[in-house]
């Protein structure tokens, strides 16, 4: 279906969705429909309210209909499915898209916004690599006429890769005001806020800057002393191996931008080669890249509303229809795509791939053997898109810091899938916007995928914390702010405090219910594309053979990402440690930051 864009009353026909309901039984054949926006309760017969939990998109009636007959729910032939949705949209159980849209574009705007004015890298032991990206960067600022503070967050260990990276800032730095926050300026930073928050507890602070002993990853970290040096003030952060050049997909969409519900909202192409990459990308560096981050980080999702010429709500789901009805949202990320090198740990993401990027992929089995082997990539959304999904990269973003933002987890991979999880599920009204171009991610050794990781189970620190998060949040609702990221926290440390084996169940238990969806999607994608080509139907299957062990095997739900080789009982008692000491950074983060705020 293509996306109804936004809508005047004056359309010939609607598009409908059912958002925001709860429906309970009643007696003689009924039930209750309870409408969360306006209080309002419906008695419906039970044949019409069993069709609600279908109508979880924006469709016509008659699209609506034909999508349950599609279902074998639909009976067209008497006439009963239509006329029903026509009476849910005539009692008003049903939400007009007009309405909804006309609700977006009421919402007041928040005035002035500050623009971005620090332009920052979080980098670990890469002195040349940070080098050539802040040579990229500051280059692309200036030649635009800004004149950023800059920042470097350095987690590196060693005192002459420290000395090295700081003898880049200087040298970059072109002038302009340059700060640098390593080991022994961030102990100061951890002084300072204590003196002016006493209450804070000095442990808590020593976890959110530094990690913990014998984690080699604490990216986290350096993001967290990052959002306390730039508290109040929006901030551009890139990681150390990225340069200032842009590209865009082939089927770029200049004239619309998007709410999308999507897992992912982003499109790819994928290369048989560096070579084949640098041949066929166009690498531009020559726009001011701070300047659709400014445009979007902090901005009200109404005011964009009202600014768009089309609209797209396709792939919007209700949850993130509802959730915009209740609260005047705001965009508090913004991310730019990533084009080289993907970032991630494992290829199984081509294998949920879809539209026109599934179709670029499985043109040929060769394509698809390179892109699951070399992590070549051009990954960006095919025009400017809101997000109500946790999908987040997180290698040149913007943060409005000028609110509360949660805090990333101090130690392990994925810290900014983390961090996208917490914003979802603690400031439900604060969103992430990806920006229609990627730009150029070139680490300084080539990486590859392991051959068959596309068909291995994986289970990593991040989504041990993630599984948790995910359950606070689906049995909390309308929770939102600072009182909800310290509930989540509370969470965390209470199932953190159970007995190892007890934590390790009520975690194998949660995950369960994430396989049992994941395992339905890939079944779901054999069925839709009748389990063709045949290359990518056998990753497929291999996968889900691999899902359908993974339970039964002694390590389920324990990360493999655990520095050393502990047993059982070592790494229950490590990740209870990790578990509860992110939970008492998210219950005082509030309490940090407001000092951190004070010092600005």
């Amino acid at each position: 279906m293509s996306g109804p864009p936004s809508r005047t009353p004056a359309d010939a026909e609607e598009y409908f969705i059912a958002a925001g309901l709860d429906v309970e039984p009643a007696a003689g054949g009924k039930s209750w429909v309870f409408s969360r926006g306006s209080g309002s309760v419906h008695l419906l017969d039970d044949s019409t309210s069993s069709l609600l939990p279908y109508l979880s998109r924006w469709r016509t009636i008659g699209g609506h209909a034909r999508e349950l007959e599609h279902a074998g729910l639909g009976a067209l032939a008497d006439g009963f499915t239509s006329e029903a949705l026509r009476e849910l949209a005539r009692r008003g159980v049903l939400l007009p898209l007009s309405d909804f849209i006309a609700a977006l574009r009421s919402r007041p705007s928040d005035g002035a916004r500050p623009g971005v004015s620090v332009l920052s890298w979080c980098t670990h032991d890469r002195p040349e690599a940070l080098r050539s990206s802040m040579r990229s960067f500051v280059s692309n600022a200036i030649r635009h006429g800004r004149r950023p503070r800059i920042l470097v967050c350095d987690d590196s260990t060693d005192p002459q890769v420290a000395g090295a990276n700081r003898a880049v800032l200087e040298r970059e730095g072109q002038g302009l005001q340059a700060s640098y926050l390593g080991s022994g300026e961030k102990r100061i930073l951890m002084r300072s806020l204590i003196a002016e928050a006493p209450e804070i507890s000095p442990a808590v602070l020593e976890f959110a800057l530094f990690g913990l002993p014998g984690f080699p990853d604490t990216t986290g970290a350096n993001h967290n002393a990052l959002l306390l040096a730039t508290a109040g003030r929006p901030v551009f952060n890139t990681d150390d191996d990225t340069l200032c050049e842009c590209a865009r997909l082939r089927d770029f969409d200049p004239d619309s931008w998007e709410l999308s519900s999507a897992p992912d909202p982003t499109g790819c192409e994928l290369f048989l080669s560096a070579q084949e990459l640098r041949e066929r990308v166009a690498f531009k560096d020559d726009a001011d890249l701070l300047s659709p981050h400014e445009e979007l980080v902090g901005a009200c999702v109404g005011d964009l509303a009202s600014a768009a010429r089309t609209l797209r709500v396709d792939a919007m789901r209700p949850v993130f229809v509802e959730t915009l009805l209740r609260r005047a949202g705001s965009v508090a990320v913004v991310a730019s795509g990533i084009c080289g090198d993907c970032g991630l740990a494992d290829p199984r993401f081509l294998l949920k791939l879809s539209g026109s990027s599934r179709d670029r992929l499985m043109a040929s089995e060769e394509l698809y053997m390179a892109a699951a082997q070399n992590r070549l990539v051009l990954r960006a959304v095919p025009r400017l898109a809101v997000s109500g999904s946790t999908f987040l990269q997180a290698a040149s973003v913007s943060l409005d810091n000028t609110r509360l933002l949660p805090p990333f987890p101090p130690v392990g991979r994925n810290c900014d899938g983390v961090f996208a999880q917490a914003l979802r599920a603690a400031l439900p009204d604060r969103f992430i916007a990806h920006l229609p171009f990627a730009v150029r991610h070139q680490p300084q050794v080539e990486r590859s995928f392991a051959p068959g990781a596309a068909r291995r189970m994986t289970f990593r620190l991040s989504e041990m914390v993630n599984v948790l998060v995910a359950t606070w949040a689906a049995r909390v609702h309308a929770a939102s702010g600072p009182t909800a990221l310290q509930d989540v926290g509370r969470f965390l440390v209470e199932v953190a405090a159970l007995p190892g084996r007890d934590f390790l169940a009520f975690v194998r238990r949660e995950y369960l219910a994430h396989l049992g969806r994941y395992a339905a999607e890939l079944e779901e994608a054999l069925v839709q594309h009748g389990e063709e080509p045949s290359f990518w139907a056998e990753d497929v299957h291999a996968l889900l053979e691999a899902i359908n062990g993974y339970p039964s095997r002694p390590d389920f739900c324990l990360p493999s990402d655990l520095p050393g080789a502990p047993g059982m009982d070592e790494a229950l008692a490590l990740c209870q440690r990790v578990v509860s000491r992110f939970g008492h950074l998210m219950t005082e983060w509030p309490s940090i930051m407001a000092a951190a705020q004070r010092q600005e």
